[in-house]
């Protein structure tokens, strides 16, 4: 199972994922780890720092868990995307659809304005 790095700030989540990438070897892992997590009107920052690779497998698990926040009232930001990772939430336009920062303060912070 996957070790998230869960910091509670009352209401907001700023959750680490542990490794290097996101894709088909983990992301069913990935899944079980967030499912608990995602609760009802929860606001949530994926700190995605360490990560330096994301497949096809790793875009849809990031998009199951918005899925499950909006259906819930909730919301997700990615944060600590670096620009590899970016530019292929650019190509697939995942971009488009959750809101990415450079760095998982600044997306802390968007929760906020």
């Amino acid at each position: 199972m996957m070790e998230l790095d869960v910091q509670d700030r009352g209401g907001l989540l700023r959750v680490t994922l542990p490794g290097d990438t996101l894709d088909a070897g983990n992301t069913h892992d990935f899944k079980r780890a967030m499912e608990p997590l995602l609760l009802p009107g929860l606001r949530l920052v994926l700190d995605l720092s360490r990560v330096r690779f994301v497949d096809s497998s790793g875009c849809g698990a990031l998009l199951w868990c918005l899925r499950r926040l909006h259906t819930g009232e909730g919301a997700m930001k990615l944060g600590g995307v670096e620009p590899r990772v970016a530019e292929l939430f650019g190509i697939s336009r995942l971009d488009r659809q959750i809101d990415t920062f450079a760095t998982a303060a600044e997306a802390v912070a968007a929760f906020d304005r």
